[in-house]
């Protein structure tokens, strides 16, 4: 469940790295003697930032959406665990008795608080690392 969310951001860093290959910058960097890590580091992922962070929003709904099998998988009765339980949904018979609307709200509603803090996150760090 993990590997995705990681295979993803590194094919967004590589495709934002691979971006600024050539660049005169780099080019600079590598005349005036600086090794491979440190234009990679002080130079290339700076760069990349405001690519990768504007993926963070994107990985938060993926690993939201799979909150509720991580929990069954760990054991771990968490916020989706008791999401899904205020559902009380039957493939059967619909809704059942124990449906908690309040529960569903507001669980519901801290999620999608959640995912817009990180959007603005996102976007703030965005303009501090790419301010173009």
């Amino acid at each position: 469940m993990s590997l995705y969310p990681i295979v993803y951001i590194a094919s967004i860093t590589a495709g934002s790295l691979a971006a600024q290959d050539g660049k005169l910058y780099l080019l600079f960097a590598k005349a005036k003697g600086l090794s491979n890590r440190v234009i990679l580091f002080r130079h290339m992922l700076r760069g990349s930032m405001g690519t990768l962070l504007t993926q963070l929003p994107t990985l938060l709904v993926y690993i939201l959406a799979n909150l509720l099998m991580v929990e069954i998988y760990r054991n771990f009765p968490g916020a989706a665990w008791r999401l899904y339980m205020a559902m009380d949904f039957s493939t059967y018979t619909g809704t059942g008795p124990d449906y908690e609307a309040g529960i569903i709200i507001g669980i519901t509603f801290c999620f999608m608080l959640l995912v817009l803090i990180v959007q603005w996150i996102s976007q703030i760090a965005r303009k501090y690392f790419d301010p173009v």
